[in-house]
């Protein structure tokens, strides 16, 4: 228990200033206490040599933490006045930095917004057949400024009169994952967009066939931010929308096989005098090979470019020369759908080919096309 002159000094409820003020003030305050048990000095004689106030006033403690605190004030109100000075730039940084975020977040708001209300209706795909499309458009534009004739070949066939041999050439070349992702394949892209990086250039696309499919139907060949986010978009709502028969069967029949030649029927008789349902396996790995670029890779005069591309798709497909004889796999029936002046569509459902492989590098295509890099 202290003495009383001891308890008056410390006070006698909590200091009204901080802990550390209050370690600053246990020194003297101790050294006080010390001397006067010691007979030394009085307490009053040491805290009055100090030039405190005497104990009795009733304001000495308030006083004594002022004067013991006054160094840090001081500090304090030094920071403060920096502060001060400073404040004004903080003030415009902060309102650039926070006005920056929401035009940003408005920005991609009103972007989300238009990319969703500028979205087709892919729902009208389930029972009809488009009648033309972006790419057939543009060819035609391009044709009429070149001062061309116009001409366009494309003939709507089933999914099942169309070579089991082209549809495993085309998935092998251009999307082997077709049957497991649900229109965009999230790995493929980061695997492009790695090499890409360390090649230093555009080498390596990664659209999958119903990405290429979105593009060919709603989209142009350009490369921009927007065009690829429709792109991915439309995809998923394709996806969601079809059955992936339905998704390769308007493939086949719309994809770019040359100058006007739409479509694996008019590109099996434009090229080989026969209907899509009775390609070789020879022949269809010379169409998958074409797709990349039909107007450079042409089919009916295949470069020593192309020939190598069609030997890689055939081993890839598994087949040799001469190619065995493989056995066509039985058909589920098709679904009836209405006719359009186009051709007889049909949306086909039912257990899909699981096929082997990967897909091949994708040629440079100047201007579009249905390859996996454009």
């Amino acid at each position: 228990m202290l003495p009383s002159n001891e308890r008056l000094l410390l006070g006698p409820g909590p200091s009204p200033v901080s802990p550390r003020v209050m370690r600053a003030m246990a020194a003297p305050v101790l050294i006080c206490a010390v001397a006067s048990r010691h007979g030394a000095l009085t307490v009053v004689d040491a805290v009055t040599s100090l030039g405190a106030h005497p104990l009795h006033t009733a304001s000495w403690n308030l006083d004594f933490c002022y004067a013991c605190a006054a160094p840090a004030r001081r500090r304090r109100q030094r920071r403060h006045a920096r502060r001060l000075r400073r404040s004004p730039v903080k003030i415009f940084h902060m309102r650039v930095i926070v006005r920056t975020v929401t035009v940003l977040t408005a920005a991609g708001f009103a972007c989300a917004v238009y990319l969703y209300l500028s979205l087709p209706d892919v729902r009208v795909l389930k029972g009809t057949n488009p009648g033309t499309t972006a790419f057939m458009a543009l060819r035609e534009q391009e044709a009429t400024r070149r001062g061309e004739p116009v001409h366009r070949d494309q003939r709507w066939v089933k999914y099942s009169r169309i070579s089991q041999h082209l549809k495993r050439a085309v998935l092998v070349t251009e999307d082997s994952g077709f049957w497991q992702h649900e229109g965009v394949d999230f790995d493929s892209m980061r695997d492009a967009m790695e090499t890409n990086l360390e090649r230093g250039e555009f080498a390596r696309g990664a659209s999958t066939l119903t990405q290429q499919l979105a593009k060919n139907l709603y989209l142009s060949p350009s490369k921009n931010p927007i065009r690829k986010l429709r792109e991915l978009w439309i995809a998923r709502r394709l996806e969601a929308e079809l059955s992936k028969q339905r998704i390769f069967e308007l493939y086949l029949n719309v994809i770019e096989w040359g100058d006007g030649i739409w479509g694996a029927e008019a590109a099996a008789r434009t090229y080989f005098h026969k209907a899509a349902a009775d390609l070789s396996p020879q022949e269809s790995a010379l169409l998958a090979a074409a797709i990349a670029n039909p107007h450079v890779l042409d089919p009916a005069r295949p470069s020593a470019r192309l020939r190598r591309r069609q030997q890689m798709i055939m081993r890839r497909m598994g087949a040799v020369t001469p190619p065995p004889v493989l056995a066509e796999p039985p058909l589920l029936p098709m679904e009836t759908l209405p006719l359009v002046p186009e051709g007889d569509p049909a949306s086909p459902s039912g257990t899909p080919l699981a096929l082997p492989g990967t897909p091949l590098p994708p040629e440079k295509k100047p201007g579009g096309g249905g390859g996996p890099g454009r």
